[in-house]
């Protein structure tokens, strides 16, 4: 019997894991940046940046720098403002977990300063779901054509805690919103 319950807990383990990775490759490397997409003059968005993209962010003005990654150090930004605000998955466990709507609002709106960069580690998912908020709370994009937008950039809408915040701020409303 117990042999039995291993086996089918490990074929969960498999299942889960497959499910929740599925399409895990995100867009061409771009200047050293996967994912990269200019979002309005002056922000941009997409995954780590390795050392080219850090050349290529700061010839393009950046010096705002909003890290939605759970590691708080982004070395080659040296110089640059960094706002840390780790969202979650992080873990096979913290992808249930919704982020703080507090923490969102925090990101979205240190994206309005301009010169900015926003990223996770692919760029597809935390950086996706901040990206659509912004776009319905601060540019006034109805939550179809953000959500069209976070598709095209590969947000997999798999990731139970990501979706659900997502349905309850995109239905917040659009001016005033005070998480």
């Amino acid at each position: 019997m117990r042999n039995k319950f291993t086996k089918l807990v490990g074929v969960a383990v498999v299942v889960c894991s497959g499910w929740l990775l599925a399409g895990c490759a995100t867009r061409p490397v771009v200047n050293g940046i996967p994912n990269f997409a200019e979002v309005a003059a002056g922000l941009y968005r997409g995954g780590q940046p390795n050392d080219q993209g850090w050349q290529f962010l700061r010839s393009l003005g950046v010096t705002n720098v909003v890290n939605l990654n759970r590691e708080e150090a982004d070395p080659p930004a040296d110089g640059m403002n960094v706002y840390f605000i780790p969202l979650p998955p992080a873990t096979i466990w913290e992808v249930f977990q919704q982020p703080s709507s507090n923490d969102v609002w925090r990101a979205v709106q240190a994206m309005t300063l301009g010169g900015t960069y926003v990223h996770c580690e692919h760029g597809r998912d935390r950086a996706g779901l901040v990206v659509g908020c912004y776009r319905i709370w601060i540019d006034g994009w109805s939550e179809a054509a953000a959500a069209r937008e976070m598709s095209a950039m590969g947000y997999r809408w798999s990731i139970p805690g990501l979706t659900t915040f997502w349905r309850s701020a995109s239905s917040a409303p659009r001016w005033g919103f005070t998480p």
